[in-house]
């Protein structure tokens, strides 16, 4: 069984017209929520007549709206990782970082709002001021990687 996470439909023809306009996400960062807000505004306005919404009907989300599908995943192993600080050329939503026997992350290590990042590696250790602001997230996992 393969895994959908998400898929855009359209059932009349004028909203395919304008689709292209979704496609942003994957460009700007914005999720597809967000994006399909955004194609709403520049296509129907603020304000739109019955007619809009009704040529707009056929146009449908089924998934998490609130997926971002950015994502970057370090393609390399490495004994031993240590991890002083965010890197300022993130431009993702979801980054995993894995090791072969160990990841430490020092309290400098501040993962910034909108993001999640997983440490995959046998031994995880947190340096003493590390912490996870309110919208930001991580993971531990302990599979690690083969050198």
């Amino acid at each position: 069984m393969k895994h959908i996470l998400l898929t855009l439909t359209f059932l009349l023809g004028i909203s395919q017209v304008h689709a292209q306009g979704l496609t942003e996400f994957s460009i700007t960062g914005k999720n597809v929520g967000e994006a399909y807000l955004s194609w709403w505004k520049r296509y129907n306005g603020n304000s739109h007549s019955e007619t809009e919404i009704h040529w707009s009907y056929g146009m449908t989300i089924l998934g998490d709206p609130t997926i971002n599908l950015r994502h970057e995943v370090r393609n390399f192993c490495e004994s031993e990782l240590t991890l002083n600080s965010f890197p300022d050329d993130n431009q993702s939503n979801l980054i995993m970082y894995k090791a072969a026997q160990s990841i430490y992350v020092s309290g400098q290590f501040i993962i910034p709002e909108g993001v999640h990042v997983i440490f995959d590696a046998p031994e995880v250790v947190f340096g003493d001021n590390f912490s996870c602001p309110i919208g930001a997230s991580f993971e531990t996992r302990n599979e690690g990687c083969k050198l």
